[in-house]
């Protein structure tokens, strides 16, 4: 899976990697435009260059609870 996630009309990363295992991947222009350590999304993700393994498991909650699940999560991801 590799999904794009906008923010404000810009981009901000994307979510790379299966359904039990994908993580956030922060976009270098993000930063640029928001600043380091913004937390303008979450306090759960922190705009940094390289996100900590150990808190993927709480940043994965906090996209679950956005994406829709069943046939149009799977509809999403074929677009």
């Amino acid at each position: 899976m590799k999904l794009a996630i906008e923010l404000y009309g810009h981009r901000f990363g994307t979510l790379e990697g299966d359904s039990r295992s994908f993580d956030v991947v922060i976009d270098p222009s993000a930063i640029d435009l928001f600043g380091v350590n913004s937390m303008v999304i979450s306090v759960a993700i922190p705009l940094v260059p390289k996100l900590r393994r150990d808190q993927s498991a709480r940043r994965r909650n906090w996209f679950a609870e956005l994406l829709p699940e069943g046939d149009q999560y799977e509809y999403m991801l074929a677009k």
